[in-house]
């Protein structure tokens, strides 16, 4: 498996009946639930949105399957024959909306589809085409749908990036009897993918309205919808209020009585808020606020409570419900220190414990563990010095230098001895931490992709895995070069490091992420060109960074949505300054994105944000060519971008925070809620 499984996902499927059964060897292409999948896109299209990191090198496809097409499916997972990689989503009424992954013409691409009952699990394999039509996966409010509200904004879901030039008000409109309404239609995000209509005013009530999108829509090959498209629904009488935030939006249990603020739209004077299925005293401050008294009794037991508000009649109904999280504080549990995996996140406590929290914490893909929402004690009993997270596995150095791993072992392929492995489920599932074989003595740990790097306590560097330097290595093996390390981190397909001179160093992969001056991939460390003294680097996917010990920091490589931060999305084979003056004291890179913490404390973030930059919403991919303040105030000590999903930080209070997508409970908070802000994980005082 190379490089990457995450953003994106699903792809083809195939119903698992007994003629559709596991057999060794190529099976005939079978798409009986109707998976929808793009033609190859090019890796710098415009629209690649989430995506694995193979697209850097190759292409992508998007793959959807509109809803109602497998009605018990709870999750899929799409795997690339080709190439290895495998990715999962989610599914809500059975289907899912558009999801990349890195393919060629002629890849196959597996996807299974798990469901409530698993007699009814669906299979399904595709082969990739170098083109095909747009096509619409869903549209909201769907088809036949009733007592929409009058304030509903219409949403078409395409298959694959639509040309904006193509969609205007003469090719996908609303009408009521044949009368059109006038309004707004526009692409709404990067990708492309997803249309919106927005009324010019309220829509009458009790009335059957149509949307109409013509055949003449385009995807950006310029071939058109496969067919035009006719969408009915009729309204109801009422104004549905829209539920967007909360303040708080958590709080520890024996709290006193207090006042959350729900913010909003379409409130109305005598809207209520619900908490906990209770109504509780309301005051409306205006269309966008309410406030509501909650009762001490209401936060007595910690779990989720749901808050919905409810509009008067006529306008009556309830907005869609978010989550409130009442925790219960864990005294002692302050995090030294946080790291980002794959759709999961582990920290270190002050103490050396280590917890985790999220999806994938334990396995691959096929043994996925979901509903830890909360941080829970890895097993073991050691005391961690530091942890890093990888795709699938997690390692981290003990305080008296020794290195342990757990997760899928099977990602790395760590050699492991019979007695060793007796403590695993198997090699790809295995909760409690072993230790790495080799008896080395380390000072610090980092994972990428698929390989694993560090530094011993006399300064050599020593990796494994899938690694740039050494391919496919099942136990630690030194760097080439003989050079004496400070510190060393791995991305993906590419590993850079600092010596104890100050000298920046990196190997690895191709396109000038190696910071030399060329495009040349190395299997050995070469010095990172400019002469600069650096203090820390961090190694990202396709490009890194470095901060200098006067606080400059500098990046170079792969920049097409800002990772470098000089304000261009002009790709570098040297280091460039980033831009905005800040000086930095710890800096992260990863997946296209940057984040630094100033010496004063304050986050920035920079590249692609894949979780929600101000404006967005989580899961946009919203670039910034410079660096971007973190929404919330807070004053960090460190800062981890870890893969596509989320990011985390820990406060000079060594409390931990994370913000974006959540689907796993990767945000720690005990909801699967995501946020463009940072939110508290939950059990710290």
């Amino acid at each position: 498996m190379k490089r990457a499984a995450r953003a994106a996902l699903l792809a083809a499927v195939c119903v698992a009946t007994s003629q559709c059964t596991d057999t060794v060897g190529p099976r005939p292409p079978d798409n009986s639930i109707g998976v929808i999948v793009s033609g190859v896109i090019a890796p710098h299209s415009g629209a690649a949105g989430q995506q694995s990191a193979s697209v850097l090198t190759t292409g992508f496809v998007y793959v959807s399957l509109s809803p109602n097409s497998v009605p018990a499916g709870v999750a899929a997972k799409v795997t690339n024959r080709a190439s290895g990689v495998v990715v999962t989503t989610a599914m809500m009424n059975g289907g899912f909306d558009p999801v990349a992954i890195g393919a060629n013409v002629g890849d196959t691409i597996d996807v299974d589809v798990s469901t409530t009952a698993p007699s009814d699990s669906a299979r399904a394999q595709l082969v990739v085409a170098a083109r095909s039509r747009p096509r619409i996966v869903r549209t909201n409010p769907p088809h036949g749908g009733r007592d929409v509200p009058l304030n509903t904004t219409i949403v078409v879901v395409f298959s694959e990036p639509i040309d904006s030039t193509t969609l205007t008000p003469g090719m996908a409109l609303l009408v009521s009897d044949s009368v059109p309404v006038l309004g707004q239609v526009g692409l709404v995000d990067a990708q492309q993918l997803k249309a919106v209509f927005q009324p010019a005013g309220q829509l009458a009530p009790l009335t059957t309205y149509r949307v109409m999108l013509t055949q003449a829509i385009r995807n950006v090959s310029g071939l058109t919808l496969d067919s035009a498209a006719l969408v009915s629904f009729t309204t109801g009488s009422a104004v549905a209020p829209i539920l967007s935030s909360m303040s708080p939006s958590s709080i520890g249990t024996g709290s006193a009585g207090f006042t959350l603020t729900v913010t909003g739209s379409e409130f109305v004077p005598g809207s209520v808020v619900s908490f906990g299925g209770t109504t509780q005293v309301t005051t409306f401050v205006d269309s966008a606020h309410l406030t509501a008294a909650i009762p001490a009794s209401a936060v007595a037991s910690a779990g989720t409570v749901p808050v919905t508000v409810l509009n008067p009649a006529p306008d009556g109904g309830a907005s869609d419900t978010l989550n409130f999280l009442v925790t219960s504080a864990t005294p002692g549990l302050v995090f030294a220190s946080v790291t980002e995996g794959d759709y999961y996140t582990c920290g270190v406590t002050t103490t050396g414990a280590a917890y985790c929290w999220g999806g994938l914490l334990f396995g691959p893909l096929d043994h996925r563990i979901i509903g830890t929402l909360t941080p829970v004690a890895v097993p073991g009993g050691h005391r961690f010095a530091s942890v890093s997270a990888g795709q699938f596995q997690v390692c981290g150095v003990t305080t008296d230098g020794a290195a342990y791993c757990w997760g899928d072992l099977g990602m790395g392929d760590l050699t492991l001895d019979p007695a060793t492995l007796s403590a695993c489920n198997s090699k790809w599932d295995c909760p409690t931490p072993v230790p790495v074989p080799g008896g080395l003595t380390f000072a610090s740990l980092s994972l990428g992709d698929l390989h694993r790097c560090g530094v011993t306590t006399n300064g050599a560097a020593y990796c494994w895995g899938n690694d740039p330097a050494a391919p496919d290595v099942t136990t630690p093996q030194p760097v080439p070069g003989g050079l004496t390390f400070a510190m060393v981190s791995a991305g993906g397909g590419l590993t850079c490091g600092v010596t104890t001179a100050g000298d920046a160093y990196c190997w690895g992969n191709a396109g000038g992420a190696l910071g030399d001056g060329t495009t040349t991939g190395s299997t050995v460390p070469v010095k990172v060109a400019g002469g600069l003294t650096f203090k820390t680097v961090s190694g990202g996917d396709g490009h890194a960074c470095g901060i200098t010990t006067d606080g400059t920091t500098y990046c170079w490589g792969f920049n097409n949505w800002g990772a470098l931060g000089d304000s261009t999305s002009t790709n570098s084979t040297v280091p460039v300054m980033v831009a905005g003056g800040h000086t930095f004291a710890t800096i992260s890179a990863q997946w296209y994105s940057t984040c630094a913490v100033t010496t004063a404390g304050a986050a920035y973030c920079w590249g692609a944000d894949f979780t929600a930059a101000p404006g967005g919403v989580p899961g946009d991919l919203l670039p910034s060519s410079t660096p971007v303040r973190v929404p919330g105030g807070l004053t960090f000590a460190t800062l981890s971008t870890g893969f596509v999903s989320h990011r985390c930080g820990v406060t000079t209070g060594g409390t931990a925070y994370c913000w974006g997508m959540n689907s796993d409970g990767e945000l720690g908070n005990g909801t699967t809620t995501q946020s463009g802000v940072p939110v508290k994980v939950a059990g710290q005082p």
